[in-house]
C-alpha cells in the first residue's frame, strides 16, 4: 500500500492533510505530505522529515497539533511551487502518541502535575475525598522526565526504522531529520535536539531546555497546603537529580549544538512554563556565545499556547534554515 501511496508525483486527488498510517515496531506512526513526493526523486535536493510532538495529556490529534501539521504541509508545497522554490527538499511531517497518552496511554493520573487546577480536576478530587494537602501526582517530577526521554528516543527509534518502513524497495532517501514540539512536545524536541545527533533542527514551542529548572521552580512556588515541596524525596529522589545531570539539555557539551538550528518559541504570559523561570533564556544565550543559530521570539499577551502567528513562524524557519535551496542565507 505504501509503495502504491508514493509512486506518482501529486495530482490533487488526494489530499496533502491527509495522513497515511503505518505501524513501525507496533508504533503506529501517521505520515502526512506522501501525495507531493515524487518516486522516484526529480532533482537530487533530498527530502526531509519533522516530527511534530504534542503536549501533556493530549494526543497526536489534538487541535494544536493539526494546526502545525495542515500549515507545515501546505506552506512547504507553497514554496517550493514558487519560483525561487526549485530544488528545494521535500518534506514529510510525522506524528505519534507519546507514551501514557492518547492510545498508549496505562494511567491518566501518571500525567498529572503536583496540584492540577480547573474546575474538572477540582471536582474529581471532590469526589475521591482528595483534602487540599494531598497531591494528585506525587510522582510528577519523575513522570514528566521519563515521558520526555522516552519520546525523544521514540524519535530516535523511528529515525532506524521510518525509512525502511516507508520506502521498502529504496524509492527515496531521507537526508534531513526536524523536530517541532508543543508543551511537553517542546521539552522532548530540546533533548532530542541534545542527544540525537541526527536531529539538526528544531522548534520547541512553550518547551525548557531545562527540566530541572522548570520543575524545582514548580516545587518550590507550590502553593499551600499542598506546597512548597522540598527538593528531595520522594518528589526529587537522588536517583532522579542524577538524571538531571545526565540528561537536561543545558547541561550537555557543547560539541552537542554544533551545526544545530534552532528556533525557540515562547508565550510572555505562560505561567506553567515561563520562558525565564523554565530556564529557556540563559541556555539561548549559552547557545549563542557557542555560535549556535537561535531565534527566540516571545509573544506579548500570550499564555500556554501555539498561536497562528508561531505556526507561521516555525513554517518560515523550516523554509529558510532547512529546506530552502537558499537555506545558506540569512
Amino acid at each position: 500500500m505504501m509503495a502504491a501511496a508514493v509512486s506518482s508525483s501529486w495530482s490533487g486527488s488526494s489530499s496533502l492533510t491527509t495522513p497515511h498510517t503505518i505501524t513501525v515496531g507496533g508504533l503506529p506512526v501517521h505520515v502526512y505530505g506522501l501525495p507531493a513526493l515524487t518516486v522516484p526523486a526529480t532533482s537530487s535536493a533530498g527530502l526531509a522529515v519533522v516530527f511534530v510532538l504534542h503536549g501533556r495529556t493530549e494526543s497526536h490529534e489534538h487541535p494544536s497539533i493539526m494546526g502545525i501539521v495542515n500549515r507545515l504541509v501546505e506552506s512547504a508545497r507553497e514554496r517550493r511551487l514558487a519560483p525561487d522554490g526549485k530544488g528545494a527538499k521535500d518534506l514529510l511531517v510525522v506524528t505519534f502518541d507519546q507514551r501514557n497518552h492518547g492510545h498508549r496511554t496505562v494511567d491518566r493520573d501518571r500525567n498529572l502535575g503536583w496540584m492540577e487546577g480547573g474546575r474538572k480536576r477540582a471536582q474529581v478530587r471532590k469526589d475521591k475525598g482528595m483534602q487540599a494537602h494531598e497531591l494528585d501526582n506525587v510522582s510528577h517530577a519523575t513522570d514528566m522526565l521519563a515521558c520526555q526521554v522516552g519520546t525523544s528516543r521514540d524519535v530516535s527509534f523511528l529515525i532506524d526504522f521510518l525509512p525502511p518502513a516507508l520506502f521498502p524497495h529504496d524509492e527515496r532517501t531521507v537526508t534531513d531529520w526536524y523536530s517541532v514540539g508543543f508543551s511537553l512536545g517542546g521539552h522532548a524536541t530540546w533533548l532530542a535536539l541534545a542527544h540525537e545527533p541526527r536531529i539538526t533542527l528544531g522548534v520547541p514551542i512553550v518547551g525548557s531546555p531545562s527540566t530541572h529548572t522548570l520543575l524545582t521552580n514548580r516545587a518550590a512556588n507550590l502553593p499551600a497546603p499542598a506546597g512548597p515541596l522540598p527538593l528531595s524525596a520522594p518528589y526529587f529522589p537522588r536517583t532522579l537529580m542524577s538524571l538531571f545531570d545526565a540528561l537536561d539539555p543545558d547541561r550537555t557539551t557543547r560539541d552537542r549544538w554544533t551545526g544545530k538550528k534552532i528556533c525557540v518559541l515562547s508565550g510572555a504570559d505562560d505561567h506553567l512554563v515561563d520562558y525565564y523561570k523554565g530556564g529557556s533564556d540563559k541556555f539561548v544565550e549559552k547557545l549563542r556565545e557557542c555560535g549556535v543559530e537561535v531565534d527566540a521570539w516571545v509573544q506579548p499577551n500570550t499564555g500556554h499556547a501555539c498561536t497562528p502567528e508561531m505556526i507561521e513562524r516555525i513554517c518560515d524557519f523550516i523554509w529558510r534554515r532547512g529546506l530552502s535551496p537558499e537555506k545558506g542565507k540569512l
